[in-house]
């Protein structure tokens, strides 16, 4: 089956069974790419939030210290959440200017033509279906990682942000992060010689199935909304804790909406690694179980690079590549390198890789430049995959095979996971 035709059917969807639901219509207008607005460098750009958690909180205070831009509006399933960001806009905006609109249901928000860019941080089962109508309604798009719950939909994210010339970065800040731009520039200027493996501190926590006890869900929340495409659970707090808690929630260790800590913490290591072996566009060839060919968790490369989960006793969530002729490893704040190389000034030998100081930043510029930042859509898909790589293997209990180019297992069955059955009318 070509790989656009999988896609297809694959979010082919029915609502067999879910009679008395209310289901939500997912039509995006389909606005040619001429009609986009481009903004100029002296225009300012207008944004909107889609997801006021936790992680909304620590974004605002990144993009609020960016100049030219302006929040206009706000979206979440629950009141408080929006009474809350909502204050922390028009604060920011100013006392005499509440600008900051809210909703409910988030198309109303990428519906609105003066809005140029959506930034998403909701749970991870809906990051696909959010960035490809924002994309379509004419809107770059800030996702954070991983930037799709599916393989199937990290493809139909890219093909979608080509088709629309449209500007997606993903919430892989790490890339942005002085310590492993160096350790990265190390590997890919051969400092360390040929790498063979690389070693990545991380969680290695695989989601679960949900199996919590539930609740009706509070008033001040459409709880069917924040189900959207998933399997329908009533509420568990867990799930979405009440505002006053400051905590992230825990809907990541469930596989219904997230990929455990493997598409946490995990996807910013293995982000770092395909980035150091220069593997943005392409990816590993095996994926391996402890106890089924490997004592960890275990990726391979067609090049032969082993990467694998392993404390080398640098303590934190980093990452190491060693090589034929040395090492390096970095964290989020710091980088050390084999005693060869400690007193060894970094230089350009194949070429630096792109330099981002500023995450939040960078997408903004490229907003205005129209190049790619330095984690758009292709780079976070395969991140992603990686995630789903590990979290499928586990599901199936067996090591599997992987071909990135046509991006499919040797097994018909882990093929089938590459894909969900989304509920009721939701596509992409």
């Amino acid at each position: 089956m070509e790989r656009r035709e999988f896609i297809t059917k694959s979010t082919i969807l029915t609502a067999a069974g879910l009679a008395g639901i209310t289901m939500f219509s997912c039509k995006p207008q389909n606005k040619p790419t001429k009609g986009m607005r481009v903004p100029g460098p002296n225009d300012t750009i207008n944004l909107g939030f889609v997801g006021l958690g936790m992680r909304f909180n620590q974004l605002f205070n990144e993009f609020k210290k960016i100049e030219g831009l302006k929040i206009l509006a706000v979206s979440d399933i629950d009141d408080k959440r929006i009474e809350k960001a909502t204050l922390m806009v028009n604060n920011h905006n100013g006392p005499q200017e509440n600008t900051c609109d809210s909703y409910k249901d988030f198309r109303e928000l990428i519906t609105r033509d003066d809005i140029d860019g959506v930034v998403i941080a909701t749970p991870d089962h809906w990051h696909a279906i959010i960035t490809v109508m924002a994309i379509k309604e004419g809107k770059d798009v800030y996702c954070e990682k991983p930037v799709t719950h599916t393989i199937a939909e990290g493809r139909a994210v890219v093909d979608a942000a080509s088709k629309y010339e449209r500007i997606v970065q993903v919430g892989s800040q790490q890339r942005s992060h002085k310590a492993f731009r160096d350790a990265v520039n190390y590997v890919r200027n051969g400092y360390i010689g040929d790498v063979h493996t690389v070693k990545e501190m991380s969680s290695d926590k695989f989601p679960v199935s949900f199996n919590q006890k539930t609740v009706e869900p509070p008033k001040y929340m459409d709880w069917n909304m924040w189900m959207g495409p998933s399997e329908y659970f009533d509420y568990n707090e867990l799930l979405l804790p009440d505002v006053s808690i400051r905590n992230f929630p825990a809907w990541r260790r469930f596989r219904e909406w997230g990929g455990g800590g493997i598409a946490d913490l995990g996807a910013h290591m293995y982000d770092i690694a395909q980035w150091g072996l220069d593997m943005d566009m392409s990816g590993p060839i095996e994926v391996l179980l402890p106890g089924d060919g490997a004592e960890t968790l275990t990726f391979k490369y067609a090049n032969g690079v082993v990467m694998k989960k392993e404390d080398f006793g640098m303590g934190g969530m980093s990452i190491m590549f060693e090589g034929s002729e040395g090492w390096v490893a970095a964290g989020r704040w710091w980088m050390k390198t084999c005693d060869k190389l400690k007193d060894v000034k970094l230089e350009e030998k194949n070429g630096f890789v792109y330099e981002s100081k500023n995450h939040y930043k960078d997408w903004i510029d490229c907003m205005r430049n129209r190049k790619q930042p330095i984690c758009n859509s292709e780079v976070g898909h395969r991140t992603s995959t990686i995630c789903n790589m590990a979290n499928i293997a586990e599901q199936k209990g067996k090591s599997l095979q992987w071909d990135p180019v046509k991006e499919a297992f040797n097994s018909n069955s882990a093929n089938r996971l590459k894909s969900y059955r989304y509920r009721g009318k939701w596509s992409i």
